[in-house]
């Protein structure tokens, strides 16, 4: 019948087949086509006339999918076998209709014999089949079988790994099963079955078995779940920490089943502990450490730690630094952040650790200087993270300008030109720029006045105001300093006695503190104070007491320097006065030249000038009086032999006759070896003093007569203590003693007792160091007869001419009856004295009559008032004593009194100590009375009693204390909730300590913002003052508005607060508009964390909570804590049990448990779906009973073994009954058995088709293989065979226009040119697909390669283009890679070489290349001014073979860029384009940064 169709029907039949078609001979090896589909024809894109009559491979050999060895194979096999075979799957580019673009797809080619009726190979149809959507069919099957694989080896090892294990009680039939991993947990065998009260002993005796019972016994009531963490004790006796979940299944509300899982959490516990432990020393650590300790990414520079030191070191908070990302650069000071940030980064990109210092800014806005030591962590070769500490070296830091700046000013000292206002201003400014806050100033003391020196920074009107002010004991700081000659600190001027009267001058130009340093001379005067002002309340701190201390010394030098310059200026002009005034000249001998020189002065002396006469040592002696000549002339000779200094007296004669007195001095000045150089001296006119002398001695003759007649004692002792005179009172009373009464050159201490020597000896002393002055002393001298005089004696000692001691002059008075009555006095007060000093109570003498009180030394001793002899009025007593003791005391004192038969009386009242505190006191008096029993005394003692009563106080208190304890104790457990009782505990705390107010806020949380907020929640009031439980401010208040509050709470410590000292804030406004005078507010800890607070105000009194009352609080605070952490446990545990109440039912899973005698004591909801059977059909039936169609099945058995040996099953099993596959686990339980299963009907059915395909797939990789090898074949081929026939056309056709040129006509020589240009574009293509095929296949190893260096070799190799162009190429700095040269040298190639190429015509190429790090990848672009390319051609562009424009436009075979883009990828990168058609474009690609070691 087929015989019977029209052939030319049966041609269009294949020719609308949808599968392409081609029909062979079997003319081995052409294989003529003899027909062809237009499938074909479209798939190939070969025109019919080209393929029909052609051989097959002849008509495909210009294709690049052409694979000839296999398909000659392939035909050749055909033939043999005569039947159908197919090829490997393969890529084929399949163009798209209308566009120049392709689309991949996977064919398989089918090559099928036609045989005529003598089995003979009549055609061979090869026809292709488009795999493409199998493939990727298949492709995906296998993905989802690969992942669920993964997903179930995930589950079968998830429990194990995690030490996760299942148990089940059946409380039905009392069956308790465990899984195998419950089973490792207590260490007991695989064959273990743990009956009903077996499990409990596991369980740690006390708090975790306790804990363990609660929560079974609670869900077998209520059917809530648990969830604990306990301790048990495994089978070999090892602790071990689980956490243990259970769940109730109910049956009509009643629990008959409990399961749920074991997990082992042992070592997260251990690692816990270890962790806590570790961190607990690690921040112990950080906190002892001086600096900030600190860590950051790497890459961000964003802070995940920093050390609780900030807030000491900058004023900042953790929370404050971690809530800001960028914290630590911004808050660098702006002129060092920028170099800072950089150094730090560059430091981080080379993973080299570093140290920087640079300034920061501080939370008040001062600058501090820091040290930051950074350590570079690194991961994988990369930094991960930084980790430093930050140190504060300010200090360092300004002591070193400061010293510089010393340095600077004693060298500008030296330069004595400069005023010393000018030098003093200098330094002081200099220490205000290191010292930013201060303010300096130096005022000079003169006569007892501050008078200002140098003051720069100090307002002009606050200087003058001061000027001239008188020093005293409260005259300001620096007044106050010069007086007292020692440092006056003053933080606070305002409230500081000191300032009392003058605070005002200072507070008008906002000058808060002052501290003072009186600057010392050597004597111990006070030249000038340094002074350093504040425009705040400021204590002075170690390193600003250590500035004023250094700065104290260097003025001192520097003031005491300039003093001396001065002295020493006028001393040497003095000197000069002096000389001419004393009449005293110098001289100078030089003995080698025989030379003398003479001053001034020696030269008046002699009655000489210089000019008429010339100083020599022969003219020296021809002067002298003839009888010295000759003694003088010796004594120079003997001090050129002794080289002794000499002092002698002489006499010369003047030219006008005039007899001189001199007294002269002499020294010799000799070279290294003793021989004489010089002699200087000086001469004394003394011829005034010698007349002066003479006369006195006339003189002292007649004065000796009048003191003989004097009643004291005169005498004059040589400097040793012997008589030199004496006169005729002191001979009568003490001449006895020496033989003929004679006591001239006998010693003094002869006539006096031994025991008074040494008050001789040191008055003498004293006497010779000072002449002049009077010193006087008692000595007791020997009486004739036996006994003593004692004498009281004035010493002096008279100096010579030259100021040295000469002799000492004595008058005495004999005062021995005087002495005796001293003497006696002073027994009796040192017996009182004696007896104040045995006693620690004060003893006092009431003289009624005189209203006057004498109080013992004991008085100030106790009481810390001194003792004078002024009056002191009973009334100054009775103003000492309490206001509310006074009235009581002198009523019974008064009474006492007029009562004449009391002699003793008695009273306890507190009375005032200087200080202003009281002291309790015990007075007991002796009422002394005349003859009309009259009291006319009392003598009496004061004792302070203060310890002992305040013993009884505190006893009594701490007693009332208990009491109240106790009664809020009992308080809190009479109610479940705690917030219940707070009303009357609150009144009982509130009376103990005598507050008007006691409340509570409560903390909370802003889950959005995360920050903190208190509330008020309760408030007990006394009723005196105003509630403020309404008072909405209390509401709802922020944690970061009551930082000075907060911060002490948040490390569990008190607030304790007078208001009137805290500093102005809205807080302090706050608390005085609630009255309040002071307050004391304790933390509320639970559970470790900050929960809330206790407030107890006080609105009478200023006071300060003691330390009993704030022990007493604390304790009742500690109390509160406890019960709200016990209630609020349990509020969280019932949570718990109400939330995994709910989890077994939301499971994807369905999930069942039966007890040990299979009654299913549990089917949750996605077990009804499963298996479709309602929970009610099944729960407390048989599970056999229901399902005992599987009794035989693997269902049975495994359920069986899991039960009986007590350990975990998993399995799958196909249910016929319901048609579906499932995934089962069982684990055994405490009583029976609970089941996890799933649907897996769709999973097995994927698997079996995945199985299929992988075995479809093996089979078309072996054929990917064979295709493989082929085509490496073909590149040979095409690198060897196909070029040999191509050059000798080549050859062949330019010798045949060589030879016959001259016989060609134009046509001709136009198809030879067209022939050899076709055979060279034709050998182009096949270098080019040489090198399109050969891309990542070379052997070339990894280099560093300067990118620099390579772009200018490229551009010497197109040299010679460039120049012809005029073509510029330009290039910013290009990094060093290390990868492969040969193909990244390609790359640039090809686009340098596409920028020359394709330009317009007339138009100069510019070409631009740069270089950008994107982290990853080096990303390059290479700019050209070219003719651009049309948006839609940019995919296009980079397929082999794809031209945009014909030869003749621009030449080329289509094929560098696609070579360019499979390097690119072959270096882990990418290739694409942005351009402007007709003005630019610009290629961009990536290279990887971590290449391959070979391509």
């Amino acid at each position: 019948m087929l015989n019977m169709v029209d052939p030319k029907y049966l041609n269009k039949v294949f020719n609308a087949l949808p599968t392409p078609g081609v029909v062979l001979l079997p003319d081995s090896p052409k294989f003529t086509v003899i027909d062809v589909n237009e499938a074909y024809l479209e798939i190939t894109n070969i025109a019919r006339e080209d393929f029909v009559g052609n051989g097959f491979f002849e008509a495909l050999s210009s294709k690049p999918y052409f694979k000839a060895h296999l398909w000659k194979d392939l035909l050749q096999k055909a033939i043999i076998e005569k039947r159908t075979l197919q090829t490997p799957v393969f890529d084929y580019q399949v163009p798209i209709k209308g566009t120049f673009d392709f689309v991949v797809k996977q064919l398989v080619t089918s090559i099928t014999p036609i045989l005529d009726a003598d089995n003979e190979i009549q055609f061979i149809i090869r026809s292709i089949t488009d795999v493409t959507e199998m493939l990727a069919v298949k492709e995906n099957e296998k993905a989802v079988s690969d992942n669920l694989a993964r997903n179930e080896k995930f589950l079968e090892e998830t429990q194990r790994v995690a030490r996760i294990g299942s148990w089940e009680a059946n409380l039905v039939n009392k069956v308790i099963t465990w899984s195998d991993v419950v089973r490792e947990i207590h260490e007991v065998d695989k064959d273990y079955f743990p009956y009903q009260d077996s499990a409990v002993h596991f369980y740690k005796e006390g708090k975790n078995r306790d804990l363990f019972q609660a929560a079974v016994n609670k869900v077998i009531e209520d059917g809530s779940g648990f969830d604990l963490e306990l301790q048990i004790i495994t089978a070999k006796g090892n602790e071990r920490w689980i956490r243990l979940t259970g769940e109730a299944e109910l049956k009509d509300g009643i629990c008959t089943r409990i399961y749920g899982a074991i997990q082992d959490i042992n070592e997260n516990k251990i690692n816990e502990e270890e962790l806590l432990i570790s961190r607990n020393r690690f921040e112990s650590l950080i906190q002892t450490v001086d600096g900030i300790v600190w860590e950051a990414d790497a890459e961000t520079f964003e802070f995940s730690f920093i050390s609780n030191q900030v807030i000491n070191i900058l004023g900042y908070t953790p929370q404050e630094w971690l809530g800001e990302p960028d914290f630590w650069a911004n808050h660098i000071y702006p002129d060092d952040r920028e170099e800072a940030v950089a150094y730090c980064q560059r430091s981080t990109q080379d993973c080299r650790n570093h140290t920087f210092d640079y300034r920061m800014m501080r939370s008040d806005g001062s600058l501090v200087w820091i040290k930051d030591v950074v350590s570079v962590i690194n991961q994988n070769g990369k930094p991960a993270l930084l980790r430093g500490i930050m140190m504060d070296i300010s200090e360092g830091r300004r002591f070193v300008q400061l010293e510089h700046l010393e340095r600077k000013v004693l060298e500008l000292n030296s330069h004595k030109e400069i005023a010393i206002q000018d030098l003093l201003t200098e330094y002081l400014t200099g220490i205000e720029a290191i010292f930013p806050n201060m303010k300096c100033s130096i005022l000079y003391v003169k006569n007892g006045h501050l008078y200002n020196w140098s003051s720069p920074s100090l307002p002009l009107d606050y200087v003058e105001s001061i000027e001239g002010l008188a020093i005293g004991i409260n005259t300001g700081s620096c007044g106050s300093a010069a007086f007292l000659k020692e440092p006056v600190i003053v933080s606070d001027i305002e409230n500081d006695p000191r300032w009392i009267d003058y605070k005002d001058l200072a507070l008008k130009f906002n000058l808060r503190a002052c501290w003072s340093q009186p600057i010392l001379d050597s004597e111990e005067d006070v030249i000038a104070t340094f002074g350093i002002y504040y425009h705040e309340v400021k204590e002075p701190i170690d390193e600003e007491l250590k500035v004023v201390e250094k700065s104290n010394a260097i003025l001192k030098v520097i003031l005491e320097n300039r003093r001396s310059s001065e002295i020493l200026e006028e001393t040497f002009f003095l000197m000069n006065q002096g000389q001419e005034l004393a009449h005293f000249g110098n001289w100078q001998w030089d003995i080698v030249n025989n030379v003398v020189s003479w001053s001034d002065t020696l030269y008046d002396i002699y009655g000489l000038t210089r000019s008429g006469f010339k100083a020599t040592f022969e003219g020296y002696q021809e002067m002298l009086h003839p009888d010295d000549k000759m003694r003088v002339y010796q004594l120079i000779q003997s001090v050129l032999q002794t080289k002794k200094d000499i002092v002698f007296e002489e006499r010369i004669i003047r030219p006008s006759g005039e007899i001189r007195n001199l007294k002269s001095w002499g020294r010799l000045k000799t070279d290294e070896k003793g021989n004489p150089l010089k002699m200087i001296g000086a001469c004394l006119d003394i011829t005034e003093s010698r007349k002066t002398q003479e006369e006195l001695l006339a003189s002292e003759s007649r004065l000796r007569s009048l003191v003989d007649a004097q009643t004291n004692y005169v005498v004059r002792l040589d400097l040793t203590g012997r008589y030199t005179y004496y006169n005729k009172k002191y001979q009568q009373d003490f001449g006895w003693f020496f033989a003929d009464e004679n006591l001239i050159g006998e010693s003094c201490l002869d006539t006096t007792i031994s025991e008074h020597h040494f008050r001789f000896l040191e008055v003498s002393d004293l006497c010779k160091q000072k002449p002049g002055k009077i010193y006087q002393v008692e000595i007791d001298k020997i009486r004739n007869g036996g006994g003593i005089i004692s004498t009281l004696w004035d010493f002096i000692c008279l100096a010579d001419s030259n100021g040295k001691s000469s002799e000492i002059q004595c008058t005495g008075l004999d005062v021995t009856d005087r002495k005796k009555t001293e003497d006696a006095l002073k027994l009796s007060n040192e017996r009182y004295e004696l007896v104040n000093k045995a006693t620690n109570d004060a003893i006092y003498d009431w003289n009624l009559n005189t209203d006057h009180i004498a109080w013992g030394d004991g008085y100030r001793r106790l009481f810390g008032y001194e003792v004078t002899g002024e009056r002191y009025p009973v009334e100054k007593w009775s103003s000492n004593v309490h206001q509310d003791d006074l009235d009581a005391v002198t009523h019974n004192l008064n009474k006492a009194l007029e009562d004449k038969t009391q002699q003793n009386w008695w009273a306890e009242y507190r009375y005032r100590k200087l200080d202003g505190t009281y002291a309790f006191t015990q007075e007991k008096g002796f009422i002394v009375r005349n003859s009309g029993l009259e009291a006319v005394r009392m003598i009496g003692v004061l004792r302070d009693i203060t310890e002992r009563k305040q013993t009884q106080i505190k006893l009594l208190r701490k007693s009332k204390f208990l009491a109240a304890i106790a009664e809020v104790n009992n308080s809190l457990l009479q109610f479940n909730d705690w917030s219940e009782a707070l009303d009357k505990s609150f009144g009982i705390v509130g009376l103990a300590v005598i507050a008007d107010r006691v409340y509570y806020f409560e903390n909370y949380t802003d889950t959005s913002s995360g920050q903190k907020f208190a509330s008020q929640k309760f408030e007990w009031n006394a009723g005196t003052f105003d509630s403020q439980i309404d008072n909405p401010r209390l509401q709802n208040v922020p944690h970061d508005t009551l930082a000075n509050l907060m911060n002490p709470l948040n490390e569990n410590k008190p607030f304790n607060a007078i208001i009137s000292q805290l500093p102005d804030s809205d807080f302090k406004i706050d608390l005085l508009q609630q009255d309040i005078k002071s307050i004391l507010i304790l933390p509320v800890f639970v559970k470790n964390k900050f929960y809330g607070y206790l407030g107890f105000d006080d609105c009478r009194q200023e006071r300060s909570w003691d330390e009993d009352e704030i022990s007493f609080l604390k304790t009742i605070t500690v109390n509160l804590a406890k019960v709200i952490e016990s209630q609020e446990a349990d509020k969280a545990l019932l949570a718990a049990f109400e939330e995994k109440n709910k989890t077994l039912e939301s499971i994807q899973d369905g999930f069942f448990a039966v007890n040990e005698n299979w009654t299913v004591t549990y089917w949750n909801k996605e077990a009804e779906k499963l298996l479709d059977i309602k929970r009610e059909e099944i729960v407390n039936h048989n599970f056999w009973d229901i399902y005992n169609q599987v009794i035989p099945s693997k269902f049975y058995y495994q359920y069986n073994k899991a039960l009986k040996e007590n350990t975990p099953v998993r399995f799958e099993e196909y249910f016929a009954p319901l048609d579906r596959w499932f995934e089962v686990s069982a684990f055994p339980a405490t009583a029976g058995l609970t089941v996890y299963f799933k649907n897996i009907t769709e999973r097995k059915f994927a698997e079996e088709k995945l199985k299929e395909l992988y075995q479809e797939l093996e089979i078309n990789l072996k054929i990917l293989a064979i295709s493989n090898a082929e085509l490496e074949q073909f590149a040979y081929v095409a690198s060897h065979d196909l070029q040999e026939p191509l050059r000798m056309v080549t050859s062949f056709l330019t010798l045949l226009e060589k030879k016959y040129g001259e016989s060609l006509d134009e046509k001709a020589k136009k198809y030879i040119f067209f022939a050899v240009d076709g055979a060279k574009r034709m050998r182009q293509i096949i270098l080019d697909l040489l090198d399109f095929s050969r891309v990542g296949k070379s052997e070339e190893k990894l280099e560093e390669i300067d990118l620099n260096e390579l772009i200018e070799e490229i551009i010497l190799l197109y040299r010679k283009n460039i120049e012809e162009k005029n073509a510029g190429i330009s290039f910013s700095a290009l990094p060093a890679l290390t990868t492969f040269k040969t193909p990244l040298r390609q790359i640039f190639q090809n686009l340098i070489s596409n920028g020359l190429k394709y330009q317009p015509e007339g138009r100069i190429p510019h070409i631009h290349i740069s270089s950008k790090d994107t982290g990853t990848h080096w990303e390059f672009a290479v700019m050209d001014n070219g003719i651009g390319i049309d948006e839609q051609y940019f995919d296009k562009i980079f397929i082999i073979f794809q031209r945009l424009h014909n030869k003749d436009e621009y030449s080329g075979t289509g094929m560098g860029l696609a070579i360019t883009k499979k390097i690119v990828e072959n270096l882990g990168g990418k290739i694409w384009l942005k351009s402007v058609e007709g003005k630019e474009s610009t290629f961009y690609f990536s290279i990887a940064k971590q290449q391959p070691t070979t391509l």
